[in-house]
Protein backbone atom coordinates (compact mmCIF):
# COMPACT_ATOMS: atom_id res chain seq x y z
CA UNK A 1 0.00 0.00 0.00
CA UNK A 2 3.11 2.50 1.02
CA UNK A 3 4.55 1.44 -1.93
CA UNK A 4 1.76 2.29 -4.51
CA UNK A 5 1.00 5.99 -2.48
CA UNK A 6 4.71 6.23 -3.40
CA UNK A 7 4.72 5.72 -6.82
CA UNK A 8 1.44 7.36 -7.52
CA UNK A 9 2.62 10.26 -5.77
CA UNK A 10 5.89 10.55 -7.80
CA UNK A 11 3.78 10.58 -11.05
CA UNK A 12 1.48 13.28 -10.40
CA UNK A 13 4.88 15.62 -9.10
CA UNK A 14 6.25 14.79 -12.56
CA UNK A 15 3.14 15.55 -14.10
CA UNK A 16 3.16 18.97 -12.50
CA UNK A 17 6.24 19.77 -13.05
CA UNK A 18 6.42 19.14 -17.02
CA UNK A 19 3.30 21.39 -16.65
CA UNK A 20 5.80 24.00 -15.34
CA UNK A 21 7.69 23.76 -17.93
CA UNK A 22 5.74 24.01 -20.89
CA UNK A 23 4.46 26.74 -19.11
CA UNK A 24 7.88 28.99 -18.47
CA UNK A 25 8.84 27.97 -22.60
CA UNK A 26 5.73 30.81 -23.56
CA UNK A 27 7.80 33.34 -21.25
CA UNK A 28 11.50 32.96 -21.86
CA UNK A 29 12.67 34.27 -25.25
CA UNK A 30 15.42 33.05 -27.02
CA UNK A 31 18.55 35.25 -27.97
CA UNK A 32 17.15 35.49 -31.64
CA UNK A 33 14.03 36.66 -30.17
CA UNK A 34 15.58 39.57 -28.41
CA UNK A 35 17.75 40.65 -31.48
CA UNK A 36 15.03 41.11 -33.81
CA UNK A 37 12.86 43.18 -31.08
CA UNK A 38 15.98 45.77 -30.22
CA UNK A 39 16.86 45.99 -33.89
CA UNK A 40 15.95 49.27 -35.64
CA UNK A 41 13.09 49.41 -37.80
CA UNK A 42 13.24 49.43 -41.77
CA UNK A 43 14.16 52.35 -43.12
CA UNK A 44 11.60 54.72 -44.61
CA UNK A 45 11.36 56.67 -47.55
CA UNK A 46 10.76 60.31 -46.50
CA UNK A 47 8.72 63.03 -48.86
CA UNK A 48 7.97 66.32 -49.21
CA UNK A 49 5.41 67.72 -52.04
CA UNK A 50 6.41 70.59 -54.20
CA UNK A 51 4.04 73.75 -54.05
CA UNK A 52 3.34 77.03 -56.04
CA UNK A 53 2.98 79.35 -53.17
CA UNK A 54 4.60 82.93 -52.08
CA UNK A 55 7.60 81.84 -49.75
CA UNK A 56 7.42 83.54 -46.58
CA UNK A 57 9.36 84.49 -43.59
CA UNK A 58 8.10 84.15 -39.98
CA UNK A 59 10.21 86.77 -37.96
CA UNK A 60 10.03 86.37 -34.84
CA UNK A 61 10.73 88.54 -31.83
CA UNK A 62 9.93 89.81 -28.06
CA UNK A 63 7.12 92.67 -27.64
CA UNK A 64 5.55 94.64 -25.03
CA UNK A 65 1.64 95.13 -25.05
CA UNK A 66 1.59 99.14 -24.36
CA UNK A 67 -1.63 101.24 -23.82
CA UNK A 68 -2.65 103.36 -26.70
CA UNK A 69 -3.30 106.08 -24.08
CA UNK A 70 -1.75 106.65 -20.81
CA UNK A 71 -3.03 109.43 -18.51
CA UNK A 72 -1.01 111.11 -15.25
CA UNK A 73 -2.85 111.84 -12.74
CA UNK A 74 -1.07 115.36 -11.43
CA UNK A 75 -1.25 116.67 -7.61
CA UNK A 76 -2.87 120.24 -8.13
CA UNK A 77 -3.18 122.83 -4.84
CA UNK A 78 -3.33 126.59 -4.38
CA UNK A 79 -1.42 125.98 -2.15
CA UNK A 80 2.22 125.94 -0.92
CA UNK A 81 2.10 122.67 0.70
CA UNK A 82 -0.21 119.49 -0.73
CA UNK A 83 -0.25 115.99 1.05
CA UNK A 84 -2.10 112.53 -0.46
CA UNK A 85 -4.11 111.76 2.33
CA UNK A 86 -5.75 108.39 1.07
CA UNK A 87 -5.08 106.18 -1.88
CA UNK A 88 -8.13 104.61 -2.80
CA UNK A 89 -6.32 101.88 -5.31
CA UNK A 90 -3.42 100.12 -6.82
CA UNK A 91 -1.98 99.31 -9.75
CA UNK A 92 -3.71 96.87 -11.82
CA UNK A 93 -7.23 97.97 -10.28
CA UNK A 94 -10.12 98.57 -12.89
CA UNK A 95 -11.50 102.30 -12.29
CA UNK A 96 -14.58 103.79 -13.48
CA UNK A 97 -16.90 106.81 -13.99
CA UNK A 98 -17.22 108.80 -10.98
CA UNK A 99 -15.33 107.09 -8.68
CA UNK A 100 -13.13 108.43 -6.39
CA UNK A 101 -9.54 107.28 -7.17
CA UNK A 102 -7.11 109.27 -3.66
CA UNK A 103 -7.59 111.80 -1.86
CA UNK A 104 -5.27 115.04 -1.44
CA UNK A 105 -5.70 117.22 1.51
CA UNK A 106 -8.66 115.28 2.22
CA UNK A 107 -10.43 116.64 -0.81
CA UNK A 108 -11.34 113.87 -3.82
CA UNK A 109 -9.84 113.33 -7.10
CA UNK A 110 -12.73 111.93 -8.69
CA UNK A 111 -13.44 110.36 -12.33
CA UNK A 112 -15.68 112.05 -14.72
CA UNK A 113 -15.99 110.74 -19.05
CA UNK A 114 -14.50 113.39 -21.72
CA UNK A 115 -11.07 114.13 -24.13
CA UNK A 116 -10.44 117.70 -22.66
CA UNK A 117 -8.49 117.09 -19.87
CA UNK A 118 -9.58 119.90 -17.12
CA UNK A 119 -7.40 123.16 -17.41
CA UNK A 120 -9.67 125.67 -15.04
CA UNK A 121 -12.00 126.08 -12.51
CA UNK A 122 -15.66 125.53 -13.62
CA UNK A 123 -18.42 128.24 -12.06
CA UNK A 124 -21.64 129.57 -12.51
CA UNK A 125 -21.66 131.90 -15.77
CA UNK A 126 -18.85 130.20 -17.47
CA UNK A 127 -18.81 128.92 -21.36
CA UNK A 128 -17.48 127.02 -23.70
CA UNK A 129 -16.29 123.32 -24.90
CA UNK A 130 -15.03 122.01 -21.00
CA UNK A 131 -18.43 123.14 -19.38
CA UNK A 132 -20.52 120.91 -22.09
CA UNK A 133 -18.17 118.14 -21.62
CA UNK A 134 -18.95 118.50 -17.86
CA UNK A 135 -23.07 118.59 -18.40
CA UNK A 136 -22.44 115.56 -20.67
CA UNK A 137 -20.38 113.69 -17.85
CA UNK A 138 -23.18 114.69 -14.83
CA UNK A 139 -26.18 113.58 -17.41
CA UNK A 140 -24.36 110.56 -18.21
CA UNK A 141 -24.19 109.58 -13.95
CA UNK A 142 -27.60 110.33 -14.43
CA UNK A 143 -27.46 114.20 -12.73
CA UNK A 144 -30.43 115.59 -15.24
CA UNK A 145 -28.87 119.49 -16.46
CA UNK A 146 -31.32 122.15 -18.23
CA UNK A 147 -28.73 124.76 -18.91
CA UNK A 148 -28.46 125.48 -22.32
CA UNK A 149 -25.25 122.85 -23.80
CA UNK A 150 -21.75 124.67 -23.33
CA UNK A 151 -23.16 127.18 -20.48
CA UNK A 152 -22.44 127.06 -16.92
CA UNK A 153 -26.04 128.06 -15.10
CA UNK A 154 -27.45 127.21 -11.62
CA UNK A 155 -29.25 123.61 -13.18
CA UNK A 156 -25.23 122.32 -14.14
CA UNK A 157 -24.13 123.96 -10.35
CA UNK A 158 -27.27 121.86 -8.91
CA UNK A 159 -26.63 118.60 -10.43
CA UNK A 160 -22.54 119.13 -9.36
CA UNK A 161 -24.14 119.54 -6.04
CA UNK A 162 -25.92 116.09 -6.14
CA UNK A 163 -22.68 114.41 -7.33
CA UNK A 164 -20.79 115.72 -4.92
CA UNK A 165 -23.37 115.03 -2.45
CA UNK A 166 -23.70 111.05 -3.34
CA UNK A 167 -19.86 110.33 -3.69
CA UNK A 168 -19.34 111.46 0.09
CA UNK A 169 -18.26 115.39 -0.02
CA UNK A 170 -19.26 118.45 0.41
CA UNK A 171 -19.10 120.54 -2.79
CA UNK A 172 -16.82 123.57 -2.95
CA UNK A 173 -19.02 126.49 -2.93
CA UNK A 174 -17.98 130.24 -4.90
CA UNK A 175 -19.56 133.27 -4.12
CA UNK A 176 -20.39 134.78 -7.18
CA UNK A 177 -20.98 138.92 -6.76
CA UNK A 178 -24.19 139.81 -8.07
CA UNK A 179 -24.90 143.63 -8.22
CA UNK A 180 -27.88 144.89 -7.63
CA UNK A 181 -29.29 148.73 -8.45
CA UNK A 182 -30.34 150.82 -5.68
CA UNK A 183 -34.17 151.72 -6.04
CA UNK A 184 -34.67 155.86 -5.96
CA UNK A 185 -36.96 157.40 -3.99
CA UNK A 186 -37.53 160.34 -6.32
CA UNK A 187 -35.53 161.48 -9.55
CA UNK A 188 -31.83 161.99 -9.32
CA UNK A 189 -31.54 166.02 -8.93
CA UNK A 190 -29.26 167.76 -11.12
CA UNK A 191 -25.64 167.36 -9.89
CA UNK A 192 -25.83 164.95 -7.28
CA UNK A 193 -24.96 161.26 -8.34
CA UNK A 194 -27.41 158.38 -7.88
CA UNK A 195 -26.85 155.71 -4.74
CA UNK A 196 -23.91 153.13 -5.78
CA UNK A 197 -25.38 149.54 -6.90
CA UNK A 198 -25.58 147.28 -4.03
CA UNK A 199 -23.27 143.90 -3.91
CA UNK A 200 -24.66 140.82 -3.29
CA UNK A 201 -22.66 137.18 -2.70
CA UNK A 202 -24.59 134.37 -4.34
CA UNK A 203 -23.22 131.35 -3.46
CA UNK A 204 -23.13 128.06 -6.03
CA UNK A 205 -20.83 124.84 -6.13
CA UNK A 206 -17.99 125.18 -8.57
CA UNK A 207 -15.62 122.15 -9.74
CA UNK A 208 -12.08 122.80 -8.95
CA UNK A 209 -9.52 121.00 -12.37
CA UNK A 210 -7.04 119.72 -9.36
CA UNK A 211 -10.69 117.65 -8.21
CA UNK A 212 -11.42 115.71 -11.39
CA UNK A 213 -9.76 113.49 -13.75
CA UNK A 214 -11.31 113.56 -17.62
CA UNK A 215 -10.93 109.88 -19.52
CA UNK A 216 -12.47 109.29 -22.61
CA UNK A 217 -14.02 106.02 -21.63
CA UNK A 218 -16.32 104.46 -19.53
CA UNK A 219 -13.07 102.68 -17.20
CA UNK A 220 -9.39 102.45 -17.23
CA UNK A 221 -6.60 100.60 -15.89
CA UNK A 222 -4.54 101.89 -13.00
CA UNK A 223 -1.04 101.27 -14.65
CA UNK A 224 0.97 102.60 -11.50
CA UNK A 225 1.02 104.49 -8.56
CA UNK A 226 3.72 107.23 -7.35
CA UNK A 227 3.12 108.16 -4.17
CA UNK A 228 2.20 107.18 -0.81
CA UNK A 229 -0.20 108.23 1.78
CA UNK A 230 1.37 111.19 3.95
CA UNK A 231 3.97 111.94 0.97
CA UNK A 232 3.99 116.13 0.12
CA UNK A 233 2.58 115.37 -3.68
CA UNK A 234 2.81 119.06 -5.22
CA UNK A 235 2.74 119.56 -8.70
CA UNK A 236 4.23 115.53 -9.23
CA UNK A 237 2.51 112.44 -10.83
CA UNK A 238 0.28 110.70 -8.27
CA UNK A 239 -0.44 107.57 -10.48
CA UNK A 240 -1.16 106.43 -13.99
CA UNK A 241 -4.30 105.21 -15.77
CA UNK A 242 -4.15 103.40 -19.15
CA UNK A 243 -7.12 103.97 -21.50
CA UNK A 244 -7.93 102.50 -25.05
CA UNK A 245 -7.39 99.11 -27.11
CA UNK A 246 -3.69 98.16 -26.08
CA UNK A 247 -0.84 97.63 -29.20
CA UNK A 248 2.14 95.88 -29.54
CA UNK A 249 4.99 97.03 -29.94
CA UNK A 250 8.84 94.99 -30.71
CA UNK A 251 12.22 95.90 -31.85
CA UNK A 252 13.39 94.99 -35.42
CA UNK A 253 17.18 94.09 -36.87
CA UNK A 254 18.14 95.54 -39.40
CA UNK A 255 17.52 92.49 -41.62
CA UNK A 256 14.49 91.93 -40.08
CA UNK A 257 13.08 96.17 -40.66
CA UNK A 258 13.76 95.75 -44.40
CA UNK A 259 11.80 92.74 -44.80
CA UNK A 260 8.55 94.17 -42.48
CA UNK A 261 5.85 96.05 -44.08
CA UNK A 262 2.97 98.30 -42.91
CA UNK A 263 0.01 96.10 -43.22
CA UNK A 264 1.57 92.66 -42.95
CA UNK A 265 -0.16 89.99 -41.22
CA UNK A 266 1.30 89.27 -37.72
CA UNK A 267 0.77 87.55 -34.52
CA UNK A 268 0.50 87.94 -30.88
CA UNK A 269 1.09 85.22 -28.70
CA UNK A 270 1.77 84.85 -24.66
CA UNK A 271 1.56 82.57 -22.14
CA UNK A 272 0.16 84.30 -19.17
CA UNK A 273 -2.59 84.53 -19.98
CA UNK A 274 -2.75 82.08 -22.36
CA UNK A 275 -3.80 83.48 -26.09
CA UNK A 276 -2.81 83.88 -29.60
CA UNK A 277 -4.27 86.64 -31.37
CA UNK A 278 -3.66 87.71 -34.79
CA UNK A 279 -2.70 91.90 -35.24
CA UNK A 280 -1.46 93.58 -38.75
CA UNK A 281 1.48 95.91 -38.58
CA UNK A 282 0.77 99.48 -38.34
CA UNK A 283 4.00 101.50 -37.85
CA UNK A 284 7.77 100.51 -38.84
CA UNK A 285 10.38 102.81 -37.74
CA UNK A 286 12.06 104.19 -41.18
CA UNK A 287 15.06 102.62 -42.24
CA UNK A 288 18.17 105.39 -42.12
CA UNK A 289 19.86 105.99 -45.37
CA UNK A 290 23.32 107.67 -44.05
CA UNK A 291 25.29 107.03 -40.48
CA UNK A 292 23.49 103.14 -40.08
CA UNK A 293 20.73 101.83 -37.77
CA UNK A 294 19.87 103.43 -35.08
CA UNK A 295 21.47 101.99 -31.52
CA UNK A 296 18.04 100.70 -30.31
CA UNK A 297 16.73 99.40 -33.73
CA UNK A 298 13.97 99.62 -35.53
CA UNK A 299 10.80 99.95 -33.52
CA UNK A 300 7.70 98.16 -34.65
CA UNK A 301 3.59 98.73 -33.91
CA UNK A 302 1.49 95.55 -34.22
CA UNK A 303 -2.20 96.80 -33.49
CA UNK A 304 -4.32 93.41 -32.61
CA UNK A 305 -7.36 92.48 -35.07
CA UNK A 306 -9.39 91.43 -32.02
CA UNK A 307 -8.38 93.71 -28.52
CA UNK A 308 -6.23 92.62 -25.62
CA UNK A 309 -6.91 92.67 -22.31
CA UNK A 310 -5.96 95.83 -20.71
CA UNK A 311 -4.34 93.93 -17.68
CA UNK A 312 -1.74 92.44 -20.33
CA UNK A 313 -0.14 96.27 -20.31
CA UNK A 314 3.45 96.01 -19.40
CA UNK A 315 3.06 92.25 -20.23
CA UNK A 316 6.10 90.47 -22.63
CA UNK A 317 4.41 88.41 -25.69
CA UNK A 318 6.05 86.87 -28.87
CA UNK A 319 5.42 89.10 -32.09
CA UNK A 320 5.73 87.33 -34.98
CA UNK A 321 5.32 88.59 -38.67
CA UNK A 322 4.93 87.16 -41.46
CA UNK A 323 7.27 88.51 -44.03
CA UNK A 324 6.78 87.86 -48.00
CA UNK A 325 10.58 86.88 -49.18
CA UNK A 326 8.96 86.53 -52.93
CA UNK A 327 6.67 89.08 -54.34
CA UNK A 328 5.11 86.56 -56.10
CA UNK A 329 3.88 82.85 -55.82
CA UNK A 330 7.19 80.89 -57.08
CA UNK A 331 7.48 76.56 -57.14
CA UNK A 332 8.84 75.88 -53.45
CA UNK A 333 10.43 72.63 -52.00
CA UNK A 334 12.07 72.17 -48.54
CA UNK A 335 15.65 72.57 -48.33
CA UNK A 336 16.67 69.31 -47.19
CA UNK A 337 15.31 67.90 -51.04
CA UNK A 338 18.32 69.94 -53.01
CA UNK A 339 21.21 67.87 -53.89
CA UNK A 340 24.90 69.48 -54.78
CA UNK A 341 25.11 72.88 -56.02
CA UNK A 342 24.19 76.08 -53.82
CA UNK A 343 22.64 79.18 -55.10
CA UNK A 344 22.16 80.13 -58.46
CA UNK A 345 23.96 77.03 -59.67
CA UNK A 346 22.16 73.76 -61.40
CA UNK A 347 21.31 71.83 -58.42
CA UNK A 348 18.84 68.59 -58.39
CA UNK A 349 16.17 67.19 -56.83
CA UNK A 350 14.97 63.40 -56.76
CA UNK A 351 11.38 63.44 -57.64
CA UNK A 352 9.43 60.07 -57.21
CA UNK A 353 7.18 59.12 -60.29
CA UNK A 354 5.01 55.67 -60.22
CA UNK A 355 7.93 53.92 -57.58
CA UNK A 356 10.82 55.14 -59.82
CA UNK A 357 13.27 57.90 -58.66
CA UNK A 358 14.37 60.36 -61.39
CA UNK A 359 17.08 62.76 -61.02
CA UNK A 360 15.82 66.33 -61.85
CA UNK A 361 18.15 69.20 -62.14
CA UNK A 362 16.65 72.82 -60.54
CA UNK A 363 17.99 76.05 -60.15
CA UNK A 364 17.26 77.75 -56.50
CA UNK A 365 16.53 80.95 -55.67
CA UNK A 366 15.83 82.65 -51.94
CA UNK A 367 14.78 80.83 -48.66
CA UNK A 368 13.08 81.06 -45.62
CA UNK A 369 11.44 79.23 -42.94
CA UNK A 370 13.46 75.38 -44.22
CA UNK A 371 11.72 75.51 -47.42
CA UNK A 372 13.59 76.92 -50.91
CA UNK A 373 11.96 78.38 -54.34
CA UNK A 374 13.09 76.25 -57.07
CA UNK A 375 13.29 75.86 -61.06
CA UNK A 376 13.60 73.38 -62.80
CA UNK A 377 16.31 73.03 -65.51
CA UNK A 378 14.26 71.61 -68.25
CA UNK A 379 10.80 73.25 -68.69
CA UNK A 380 7.91 71.35 -66.97
CA UNK A 381 10.61 68.63 -65.38
CA UNK A 382 9.36 69.67 -61.72
CA UNK A 383 5.62 70.66 -61.48
CA UNK A 384 3.41 71.74 -58.33
CA UNK A 385 1.95 68.34 -56.39
CA UNK A 386 5.36 66.57 -57.62
CA UNK A 387 6.97 64.19 -54.35
CA UNK A 388 10.63 64.84 -53.89
CA UNK A 389 12.71 62.92 -51.60
CA UNK A 390 13.83 64.49 -48.64
CA UNK A 391 15.58 61.56 -46.93
CA UNK A 392 15.36 58.10 -45.54
CA UNK A 393 15.42 56.80 -42.38
CA UNK A 394 13.90 55.20 -39.21
CA UNK A 395 9.93 56.37 -39.25
CA UNK A 396 8.44 57.24 -36.73
CA UNK A 397 11.59 59.09 -35.83
CA UNK A 398 12.95 58.74 -32.48
CA UNK A 399 12.63 61.58 -30.07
Amino acid sequence: MAKRLFFGGLAIGVTVMSVVGLATTFFIESPHDVAAQSAAPPATTLIAVARWQVLREAITVQGIVRSSRMIKVTARAPYATVTLTQMRVKPGDRVRLGQVIAQIDGRPVMLLRGRLPAYRNLHVGDHGPDVAQLQRALQGLGYADFDSPGYFGQSTALALLMFYRHIGYDAPVYHRRLRRATPQAGPAVSGIANRPAATELIPSAYLPRNEVVFIPAKSALVASVAARVGDLVRNSVVLTLATGNPYVSGVLSQHQAARARRGMSAQIVAASPRLAVRGMVARIGTLPTRDGPPAGGYRVLVRPRRALPQRMIGARVWLTLIAPVTSAPVLIVPVAAILGAGHGRAAHVVKLTAGHRVRVAVFTGPTADGLVAVQSVRRGELRPGDRVLIGVGPWPPSR
